[in-house]
């Protein structure tokens, strides 16, 4: 997912030309890309352009946004309370003609540079129980299950909550 830092210049799938990658706070100005990334990502429990003014303006995280020419690619959501030790992961998407190429990767190391830069000791997450294609990368990425939350989502899915230690 990310790495929080620009991302050298590189060919763009085969075409020959170079283009400049990165993996930055996103600002207002992104606020319709991530509204349409939220809604390719997620059938249910969607942020709303509201949330997403606050998360941007005045909550307490951050949304990391990798782009290319402009065009977002990806996203991810970390929240935190001022003075706690464990830092949320919201939420994650990669455009579906990008799965698969590192950049839910890219943006999940952003995600915990960030929350390390936070003073967050952990990044807590939760995942759907049927999504087993997010359990994997979580785990194959060191995350470990410590609980389920019956009934979490908006149609009665369980979740599943899954740690890291940052330290």
């Amino acid at each position: 997912m990310t790495t929080g830092r620009p991302h050298p210049r590189g060919n763009s799938a085969g075409s020959g030309r170079p283009h400049h990658r990165v993996i930055r706070k996103a600002t207002l100005a992104d606020l319709d890309q991530l509204v349409e990334l939220e809604r390719i990502g997620f059938t249910s429990d969607i942020f709303t352009r509201a949330q997403f003014r606050h998360y941007l303006t005045r909550g307490q995280g951050v949304v990391l946004l990798d782009s290319a020419r402009g065009k977002a690619r990806g996203m991810a959501v970390v929240m935190w309370r001022k003075g706690g030790k464990s830092c949320r992961l919201y939420d994650i998407v990669v455009r579906p003609g990008l799965r698969g190429r590192g950049l839910g990767g890219k943006l999940l190391d952003a995600a915990e540079a960030h929350a390390r830069r936070q003073g967050c000791a952990r990044l807590v997450l939760e995942v759907r129980r049927d999504n087993a294609t997010a359990i994997r990368f979580y785990v194959e990425r060191g995350y470990r299950r410590f609980d389920v939350i019956m009934d979490y989502y908006q149609d009665g899915a369980d979740a599943l909550r899954y740690v890291k230690d940052l330290a």
